[in-house]
C-alpha cells in the first residue's frame, strides 16, 4: 500500500493535525474592533481555509464584523496588497496573518504607508518562526507545538501502515497553540 493510498479517504478529505486556529480574540482584548486578515490563496492551502474559518468565528464569537480579507495569491506581491488595503479610509488597526512571512510583510507595507507598529497597527502572525524573536518590533505570534504534530503524524502514519488502512478526515486532531506576545501587538489606536 502507498503513502498516497493510506492518506486518501472515500470523501476526499485527509486527517490533520494542526494547531487551533482561533486568534482573533488575542487583539480584541486590547480593544482592537477593526480587525482583517492577511492570507495566502485559500484554495491552495488547506491551513489558509481553517485559520480563515477561525478568524471569522472569532469575529463572531468577539460580536465584531470583520473587514475585508487581504488575499495574497504570491508571497513576492504581499507587501503592495497589503500596502493598498492599509491606504483604505476606514483601514483595520489589527492584521492577522495565516502566517509568519505574511506578518513580515505586513510590517513592511504598514512601514511603507507610514505607519508604526504596534502604535498605529497590530501585527500577528502564525507559526512561531524563530525569526520573528529578532524582528524590530519583535513578531506577535501564535506558535504551534510543531514537535507534538510530528510525532502525532508519524504515529498515525506508522499505524495505518501497520495495519494496512487509510487515514480519514475522522482521525484529525486539533493540539492547543500557544501566543508569543512579541511587540507588533498593542493596544488599539485611540
Amino acid at each position: 500500500m502507498t503513502i498516497a493510498a493510506i492518506l486518501s479517504s472515500k470523501g476526499g478529505e485527509v486527517a490533520t493535525i494542526g494547531a487551533e486556529d482561533r486568534v482573533t480574540a488575542a487583539v480584541e482584548t486590547l480593544g482592537h474592533r477593526r480587525i482583517a486578515m492577511v492570507s495566502g490563496q485559500r484554495t491552495a492551502s488547506d491551513r489558509a481555509q481553517l485559520r480563515y474559518r477561525g478568524f471569522l468565528q472569532g469575529m463572531v464569537d468577539a460580536g465584531l464584523k470583520p473587514l475585508p480579507l487581504t488575499e495574497v495569491p504570491f508571497m513576492e506581491a504581499a507587501v503592495e496588497q497589503i500596502a493598498a488595503s492599509l491606504k483604505k479610509r476606514r483601514r483595520a488597526t489589527a492584521l492577522l496573518c495565516s502566517n509568519d512571512l505574511l506578518a513580515i510583510r505586513a510590517m513592511r507595507a504598514a512601514h511603507l504607508c507610514g505607519l508604526s507598529v504596534p502604535r498605529d497597527l497590530s501585527v500577528v502572525g502564525f507559526d512561531g518562526i524563530a525569526l520573528g524573536k529578532d524582528l524590530t518590533p519583535a513578531l506577535a505570534t501564535i506558535t504551534q507545538p510543531n514537535h507534538e504534530i510530528g510525532r502525532r503524524s508519524v504515529e498515525l502514519l506508522i499505524g495505518a501502515l501497520a495495519e494496512r488502512r487509510s487515514i480519514d478526515a475522522a482521525q484529525s486532531l486539533l493540539l492547543p497553540h500557544g501566543f508569543r506576545l512579541g511587540e507588533s501587538c498593542g493596544a488599539a489606536p485611540t
